[in-house]
């Protein structure tokens, strides 16, 4: 499924909710921005378990590689970070974070 159709579906499914949409606010929609998050999150998991199978789990990987597959993985949650944090939905989890 190409992003446009993950996307609108995704914001069709959300539109259902009454918890979602009592975060709306005026500059924009919280479905908009909650898919938005949700697809992007599912995307930096992907790198993480990519970046595990193919870096982190090779018997003979050097410390150099170990290294940069840990930042590179810390980027990612940071990313995965920024967006538990930016939809209203999920604000309570900011004080874990």
């Amino acid at each position: 499924m190409n992003y446009i159709v993950k996307l609108e579906t995704l914001i069709k499914n959300l539109e259902k909710s009454q918890r979602v949409n009592s975060c709306d606010s005026n500059d924009e929609k919280e479905s908009v921005r909650l898919a938005h998050a949700i697809i992007d999150m599912s995307e930096s998991f992907k790198v993480i378990l990519e970046t595990l199978e193919r870096k982190l789990s090779s018997s003979n990987v050097t410390e150099e590689e170990v290294e940069d597959a840990l930042f590179d993985i810390g980027e990612e949650l940071r990313h995965i970070i920024y967006h538990i944090k930016d939809p209203k939905f999920y604000e309570y989890l900011t004080p874990l974070i």
